[in-house]
């Protein structure tokens, strides 16, 4: 497992909302791993309520209070509007930075879906920054759809910390935040391709308020 970028939490402390892109079920213990100590002991992860919380299933996995004490998660409505993010504000208040994919759900075909608002409401309401996470690697491991892990490389990215200016539009602020993980998804591939060392970011418009999404490697490398 790689991780880049830690530099860019200098100076962060919680409250924080990491995002990252949703492929795989080793998304979430992937991206809790490339987070610093400070933050691995107070952060909280949204599940879907109608995948994760739900009562009488059979099997430890599928049980609502397994997930909740192995992965610190909370139950979040998809499609509930601004009422199912009432618990996650309360958390935020408490200075709990938050784990969310803001599409919602695993893609199947590997690309990325489009991004739900809850993230930016968050953000927007209680003026917290939004860290974007690409992991890279992931969907090879274990895609949708099987139980197969199937052993390999691992990249977690960490983008720079992006503040919403007050009074952003919600439709807005979730195509910002889309736009900086796509940009994060093609500089990793394109230096892939090429052998070239990461560049800078194309940077955002000056006029939503928000600072230039800024790459870098930390040079920390971790190995299973």
């Amino acid at each position: 497992m790689e991780i880049e970028g830690r530099e860019n939490l200098k100076g962060l402390r919680n409250p924080a909302i990491f995002i990252g892109n949703h492929s795989s079920h080793m998304d979430a213990p992937v991206l809790f791993h490339a987070l610093p100590e400070r933050f691995k002991r107070r952060v909280a992860f949204g599940g879907a309520a109608d995948r994760w919380f739900l009562k009488g299933r059979k099997g430890i996995k599928k049980q609502p209070w397994y997930f909740a004490l192995s992965m610190n998660a909370f139950p979040i409505q998809r499609g509930g509007g601004r009422q199912a993010l009432s618990y996650a504000e309360s958390l935020l208040d408490k200075n709990w930075s938050l784990v969310i994919f803001p599409e919602g759900t695993r893609s199947t075909t590997g690309k990325m879906a489009h991004f739900r608002h809850g993230v930016s409401l968050l953000a927007l309401a209680k003026n917290v920054p939004i860290v974007p996470i690409w992991l890279e690697g992931l969907r090879a491991m274990r895609p949708k759809g099987t139980k197969v892990i199937t052993p390999g490389p691992a990249l977690a990215r960490i983008g720079k910390p992006i503040r919403l200016a007050p009074g952003t539009p919600v439709a807005e602020a979730t195509h910002i935040l889309y736009r900086t993980m796509e940009n994060m998804r093609d500089e990793i591939r394109r230096s892939r391709r090429t052998g070239a060392a990461p560049v800078a970011e194309a940077q955002t418009p000056p006029s939503v308020g928000i600072p230039p999404p800024e790459q870098g490697r930390s040079g920390v490398q971790l190995h299973a």
